[in-house]
């Protein structure tokens, strides 16, 4: 009975179904098969009636000596002893990679992977990990803002000569993101080996659910963090915020460290008022300095030991380049107001025309105020029309008769009733109704008396009354533009208000498409859409296109303007990130280990039994019994 026990205990570990092996009872009838021989019908013979005796000796010492002999009979017997395995499912337990044949090569290449500890950086690690982990049919993707395809469908040889030649790049983490995307080129059980330092910034998604998302479908995931093999924590201090005025740039700087540190400022062609700061221990120091025209660089250095992250230790700020635009000022009178606005924009250079005297029209701006239409000579708005339609802006300023003057259809607006008052007296609001740079946070206040107008096909309101009279409104003409300024000084507020002049300085600066700030500082990983193709000179090399991924900190110089790209990140420059124990299921005691599971060799053994019926055929034939 023990013995009976053991088989039936060795048996339930290597086979799944452990009844089949009832099928071994074929056994008996093949050996009764060979017992049961044809009764020979016997004659005596005298001269070989000795003979017979001393045969029938042997044949009794020789019973067994014949079963095993016979190749044929051994080889029914394996034929049995192998289908009857083959029906109770035979297995092996294997490590769970064994099994699979596709591997996803998720690596780290995010800003953070640039920390260098003990002479190599967390990428270089990871391009190393990466090679280990290849297997014979695999896919290599990258993580950075947006997860990236670098091959797929690739041997051992060719994943590991693009891993080679993959650099990092200066963006946030998309953890979560990248795994989703690894799944789209694996199947039930293949494998996604994730080789990272697990500092989530790209989103706010939980690499853990992705994880549990990709083994429901039966896919193996392992996590490697490249943080448990560090010697120690990263030291760091890094400009983690960054805003961009018309006059004044801010910068925040963050101290990782656990104790004060003191960084020396620098700023290219600027004094600073201060070249070095202390900041204590977790804490943001904040640094204020002009805009500079055009492409600067602000910088900090560490002033007594070597950063381990140098890459957030500088930014690249672009603003507009500080030119006069000459503005052609059209009026007979001009109101106080208006003509202090104009001298405190600096960005203006104003000349003034006095109909019927008007200079030649060449400027980028044309403003028309308060003119005496007897004295405008027909010449000059037809001058006008000419220069807006190659690319200069008119600005029309409301008066009481407007509507008698010939703007040559340059006019955005038309009356509102023909056969009805042009004034209309009515203490109303004015406010926004298309949110743009140029009415962001004004008010503009009451008006007492205004024209009844509309806006002509094509034209864009950008303020109007409460009664829905419009006050402001743009329209495109030719390859310049045409706006229309209905709040008139004398029956207005706004002129009193502090925004006043900051209106008329963004309205120019609209008019001579100039580039708004945040159109010209971004932060990496950002895609930018240019509207043409183009060529642009970037960090990592000249391309032609109509939209560029910012992967790399640095300047971008295209065809119609140049924009930077700094990596300005918190979370991505707390190279330490949170805690392992912050993150369940990710960093546990032995969960890069592969578990242990069933590997079924049905398919083998029925290979072999038909590997043994053909043997089994050919003795039969070698012997000339078929």
């Amino acid at each position: 009975m023990a013995i009976l026990e053991l088989l039936k205990g060795v048996a339930s570990q290597h086979l799944m179904y452990t009844a089949g092996l009832w099928a071994l009872l074929a056994l008996i009838p093949l050996i009764l098969v060979y017992l049961i021989r044809p009764k020979p019908k016997k004659q005596t013979i005298p001269a070989l009636m000795f003979l017979m005796k001393e045969s029938a000796k042997s044949d009794r010492k020789s019973f067994l000596r014949r079963f095993i002999r016979d190749p044929l009979f051994l080889f029914q017997i394996l034929v049995l002893v192998a289908f009857a395995i083959a029906i109770a499912k035979p297995y092996m337990t294997v490590a769970e990679d064994v099994l699979v044949e596709k591997t996803a090569i998720v690596v780290d290449a995010s800003a953070s992977s640039q920390l260098e500890i003990d002479g190599k950086t967390r990428f270089g690690r990871a391009i190393d990990i990466a090679k280990e982990n290849a297997g014979s049919n695999n896919a290599v993707i990258v993580i950075s803002s947006v997860p990236e395809l670098i091959a797929d469908e690739v041997d051992l040889s060719k994943a590991r000569d693009e891993l080679n030649h993959i650099k990092p790049r200066d963006t946030p983490t998309s953890i979560f993101d990248s795994i989703i995307f690894a799944s789209n080129y694996v199947n039930e059980k293949d494998k996604v080996v994730v080789i990272s330092d697990f500092i989530e910034t790209g989103t706010q998604k939980d690499f853990n659910a992705a994880k549990s998302i990709l083994e429901s479908k039966g896919i193996i995931v392992q996590f490697i963090n490249l943080r448990q093999q560090e010697s120690r924590k990263a030291e760091n201090i890094g400009i983690v915020d960054l805003d961009v005025k018309e006059e004044q740039v801010s910068v925040q700087i963050k101290n990782y460290n656990d104790r004060n540190e003191t960084v020396r400022l620098e700023m290219e062609g600027v004094n600073l008022t201060t070249d070095e700061i202390t900041i204590e221990p977790k804490a943001v120091e904040v640094v204020n300095f002009p805009t500079q025209p055009a492409l600067s660089k602000f910088s900090i250095r560490p002033a007594q030991w070597s950063d381990d992250f140098p890459l957030d230790n500088e930014i690249y700020i672009s603003a507009p380049a500080a030119e006069s635009v000459p503005l052609l000022l059209i009026a007979n009178t001009v109101s106080r107001h208006l003509s202090t606005a104009l001298e405190v924009i600096g960005t203006v250079d104003v000349e003034r025309g006095t109909p019927p005297k008007v200079p030649e029209v060449n400027h980028q701006i044309i403003m028309i105020n308060n003119i005496n239409k007897d004295l405008v000579l027909p010449g000059t708005m037809k001058s006008i029309r000419k220069k807006v339609d190659e690319g200069a802006a008119l600005i029309v300023v409301a008066q009481p008769d407007l509507f008698s003057i010939d703007f040559e259809g340059l006019l955005p607006v038309e009356r509102a009733d023909n056969s009805g008052p042009v004034f209309i007296e009515h203490e109303v609001w004015v406010t926004p109704t298309y949110e743009t740079t140029i009415t962001e946070d004004i008010n503009f206040g009451m008006v007492k008396k205004y024209l009844r107008v509309v806006p002509v096909n094509g034209a864009t309101t950008l303020a109007s009354t409460t009664n829905n009279v419009s006050m402001i409104v743009m329209k495109s003409y030719g390859k310049g533009m045409v706006a229309y300024f209905g709040m008139m000084d004398d029956h207005s507020n706004f002129k009193e208000d502090i925004y006043y002049p900051v209106f008329w300085k963004r309205l120019f600066d609209t008019a001579i498409k100039k580039q708004d700030l945040s159109e010209l500082n971004f932060k990496t990983g950002r895609l930018v859409n240019l509207l043409v193709k183009q060529k642009i000179v970037s960090p990592f090399g000249s391309v032609n296109a109509e939209t560029i991924m910012l992967s790399h900190q640095g300047i971008y110089r295209g065809q119609e303007k140049n924009f930077v790209a700094n990596l300005i990140n918190e979370e991505e420059s707390d190279l330490n990130g949170d805690e392992p124990e912050k993150k369940l299921g990710v960093f546990e005691e032995g969960a890069t280990k592969m578990e242990k599971v069933p590997f079924e060799l049905t398919r083998h053994f029925l290979i072999g039994l038909l590997a043994l019926v053909f043997m089994e055929l050919l003795w039969i034939k070698f012997r000339g019994d078929l």
